[in-house]
């Protein structure tokens, strides 16, 4: 169902007329430590960098804007249906609540005792969601290379170039059953790059490429180290040959 088909169904009614317009990285800045309630009627406008059709993306989508990115955690297992990828989104952020795991902010509910911040109920996300722009089948992420990534990068959508995963991981799968299962990329100058794959992943049990390309997925900076967590399996491109790292010359 749609959002605006669900919206009237259900009676919601338009959130304020009021609010005003802010970027992600000024709501981001709204976290001091701690989880709080967003009290200011504000809203943000962005594309819509994550998608959740394969799984690896759960209950959750990633918004950019030119100057930062943030998550929302919704409850919801079908977001891409109403939500689609590189759509442009306008969200009503007043009443939710802002938190973080490290250096990700999240945006969704009242605190519980499992989760810094609690996903929103779904019929009320439908009432501070709009539409903005449908999706853009020609919008491509920034490319860089592992050695080149900071922690500006965190939460965007990002394509990483001529990388590999290394000689010892070749044959796995990408994932397990029944929890997050990490690979490991080599760039060609010897930087590493953690690769996050899902339990609810629909391509974990297949095997990861032997060869070596290019990787589309969302910046994550855990543990002190930078990860990509893909966004489709159709976004990794590694049929070119395998290099020899710098550092295993």
């Amino acid at each position: 169902m749609c959002v605006l088909c669900f919206a009237l169904l259900f009676g919601c009614k338009p959130h304020s007329d009021t609010a005003s317009s802010v970027s992600i990285a000024q709501l981001r800045s709204c976290y001091k430590g701690y989880p709080s309630r967003i009290t200011q009627p504000w809203y943000i406008e962005g594309q819509v960098t994550s998608c959740d059709l394969d799984g690896n993306f759960y209950k959750t989508i990633v918004v950019e804007d030119s100057y930062g990115a943030v998550e929302f955690n919704i409850d919801n297992t079908t977001l891409y249906n109403d939500i689609p990828w590189c759509s442009r989104v306008r969200i009503f952020v007043e009443g939710l609540w802002i938190g973080a795991y490290g250096r990700t902010i999240v945006i969704g509910g009242e605190p519980n005792n499992y989760q810094e911040v609690a996903n929103i109920a779904w019929r009320d996300f439908t009432r501070r969601l709009q539409s903005l722009a449908p999706s853009d089948s020609l919008y491509q992420p920034p490319t860089k290379q592992v050695g080149e990534l900071n922690l500006k990068d965190v939460q965007h959508w990002l394509r990483i170039e001529r990388v590999q995963f290394i000689d010892s991981e070749l044959g796995q799968s990408w994932g397990v059953a029944d929890s997050t299962t990490r690979r490991h990329l080599v760039s060609a100058q010897g930087d590493t790059l953690s690769v996050a794959t899902s339990a609810y992943a629909r391509w974990r049990d297949t095997k990861i490429p032997s060869g070596s390309g290019t990787i589309d997925g969302i910046i994550y900076y855990r543990r002190g180290a930078f990860e990509i967590h893909p966004i489709s399996s159709v976004r990794v491109n590694m049929d070119k040959r395998r290099f020899t790292p710098q550092t295993q010359n």
